[in-house]
């Protein structure tokens, strides 16, 4: 992927890619072109931008607006907007909605009504479920005997910790409708349906795991609208969620998240896929338009094409608004990232990890380099096959060694807890001391923070971590969150942290970073980052709603330093760069879906 942008001398463009031969043989045929070895970026003069679209055609990321780099006049958002007609929505008193989710609203019931299904990707905490509520009721309100016309009129699928949130934060706050909750054994599960169909009730509720179990009992129902909350939950099609959401009869759908992308646009295809496969087409029609296979060191790399075309088609189906678009104040998040020194005996067991690393990612390259040459395609089918396996086990063992490094950065006593026989005999005598950089600065850190009277929540991706961390600030009284507790105790663990005074910390795995409302506290802590950008964006917003008590709000993100921590911060700023063209509104779009919200 090419990602293109104008230089700070306007006449001049600034190109970027990843190392490819192909590439820089290519960009060497545009006249003057010239490699910046400090910002690693080529330069051309904009005059030649017709050139390098033909050399590499489909294959950019206009970081800069492509109407801007041709002095092109600015695209006309607000007439594309205006054809969204706004229709009342009524919804129980005295709940009413901002004038931006009443727009969201009626542009996800007109682009439900027109393509079968639509996205709503809303930033954390403007009340995406608010608007899906508003969304039944519109469907209930202009089509004819909808409730009585389908077995189940909305069935709404989201995290099994937040289906208590949904029905009383969400069904029973703004309607006077029923609902019920899906729970317990499959025998009870499938006698809840039933009552449910055979009552008419408008909602059932039930979570990704369960629907998995149950789904060739609710295949045999028509559902009116599905409504998947926290969607990036099934945007991997190779999925059991996925291909389990993928066989409910339904005749709309609304895809719910605030993360639609988390290393690729794939993701989102596969929303579009489950949502009316004609839309887009089917997977081999969008990777032979969309992407470009290359074979890489860890085998099939993914380079996406025609990514400007893929914007334009989501635009007519999603719907994304952060606080910039809307009438309302949200609290200004400060994010800094602090970067901690490990202990002696951490850096010297991360050397021995980076070391065993380097050599699994060097024999892995010879693997691959067998499989790129011409000899290859002329192999005997067991020796491919023998070829392929080791390229499995190297590949699987690189994995394994940047997990370990990342827990060497978390804390070394993460591997005395570990039930790996590799870690027992080769890690765990390296250990000298439990010390950890971050788990010392971490404790000092919320101390003050509590001292000062807030409360504050930490986020780790380790369950191992979140015990430690627990055990580290026994002196004070906490809550830990993480996805092996039941719905009840989740619901349990986020409502004393909300209620009582006397708790002053939440400490939760990633099972807690999606839809919890914890806007009573005004700090939160990454302990460490997740390679998955949605994952910590996700994270953050959990203090960052709506209805916060704060103007700021404060993030810090740990970063073990000459760590492994440095290379995820590095890799996710690539994958968030791919996050915002595709997804996020460039100043103009921006500027006309704030009218619609005053």
């Amino acid at each position: 992927m090419i990602r293109i942008e104008q230089n700070a001398d306007n006449s001049l463009l600034d190109i970027r890619f990843n190392y490819n031969d192909e590439y820089i043989r290519k960009i060497k045929k545009i006249p003057q072109a010239f490699f910046d070895p400090n910002e690693k970026k080529w330069i051309i003069d904009k005059s030649y931008i017709y050139i390098l679209e033909k050399l590499f055609e489909g294959e950019f990321m206009y970081i800069t607006p492509r109407w801007i780099l041709l002095d092109e006049s600015v695209p006309n958002y607000t007439e594309m907007y205006k054809e969204i007609p706004i229709l009342k929505v009524a919804l129980k008193k005295p709940y009413k909605p901002h004038k931006f989710q009443m727009f969201g609203i009626n542009f996800i019931h007109k682009k439900i009504i027109e393509y079968g299904f639509a996205c709503l990707f809303d930033d954390m905490g403007l009340g995406k479920t608010l608007q899906a509520i508003g969304v039944t009721r519109l469907l209930s309100k202009n089509i004819l005997n909808f409730n009585k016309k389908y077995d189940i009129p909305f069935l709404i699928v989201c995290k099994a910790g937040l289906k208590y949130q949904w029905k009383e934060e969400g069904v029973e706050k703004f309607t006077k409708l029923s609902s019920v909750i899906i729970e317990g054994t499959a025998k009870k599960r499938k006698s809840l349906y039933e009552n449910a169909i055979k009552k008419h009730i408008p909602y059932i509720i039930t979570n990704y795991e369960s629907l998995r179990k149950d789904i060739e009992f609710i295949r045999e129902f028509k559902v009116g609208c599905l409504i998947c909350d926290e969607a990036h939950k099934i945007r991997n099609r190779e999925t059991v969620s996925h291909k389990a959401v993928k066989k409910v009869q339904k005749e709309y759908a609304l895809f719910m998240t605030g993360s639609p992308i988390n290393k690729d646009p794939c993701g989102i295809f596969s929303l579009c896929e489950i949502g009316n496969e004609d839309f887009i087409g089917n997977h081999e029609e969008y990777e032979k338009r969309y992407v470009t296979k290359i074979y890489g060191l860890y085998g099939v790399e993914k380079f996406y094409k025609n990514l400007e075309e893929f914007r334009l088609k989501i635009e007519q189906i999603a719907l994304r608004r952060t606080e910039r678009e809307v009438a309302i104040e949200m609290p200004k998040i400060i994010e800094q990232d602090i970067y901690i020194d490990m202990t002696k005996n951490q850096r010297e067991i991360d050397h021995y990890l980076a070391v065993e690393m380097s050599l699994a990612v060097n024999e892995l390259a010879k693997i691959v380099k067998v499989i790129r040459s011409e000899k290859y395609v002329f192999m005997a089918p067991e020796e491919i096959e023998e070829i392929e396996q080791q390229r499995k086990n190297l590949d699987s063992k690189v994995r394994m060694f940047l997990t370990f490094r990342l827990q060497c950065s978390d804390s070394p006593e993460l591997f005395k807890m570990s039930e790996s026989d590799y870690v027992h005999k080769n890690i765990v005598s390296l250990i000298k001391s439990n010390n950890s950089g971050k788990l010392n600065y971490l404790v000092e850190h919320v101390e003050e923070l509590i001292e000062s009277g807030h409360k504050v929540v930490v986020f780790s991706q380790y369950a191992r971590m979140v015990k430690l961390i627990s055990i580290a600030l026994k002196k004070h009284k906490t809550v830990v969150f993480t996805g092996k507790m039941s719905a009840a105790q989740k619901n349990e663990a986020v409502n004393a942290f909300k209620k009582n005074p006397q708790v002053k910390c939440f400490i939760s795995t990633n099972a807690g970073a999606e839809g919890l409302n914890l806007q009573n506290a005004k700090y939160l802590i990454n302990y460490d980052i997740d390679r998955d950008i949605s994952i910590n964006d996700q994270r953050n917003k959990r203090i960052r709603r709506v209805d916060s008590m704060f103007e700021k709000v404060f993030v810090y993100n740990y970063i073990s330093k000459d760590s492994i921590d440095e290379n995820i911060v590095e890799a996710n700023k690539d994958k968030k760069q791919v996050f915002d063209y595709l997804i996020e509104n460039n100043l103009e779009k921006s500027e006309a879906l704030k009218e619609l919200s005053l």
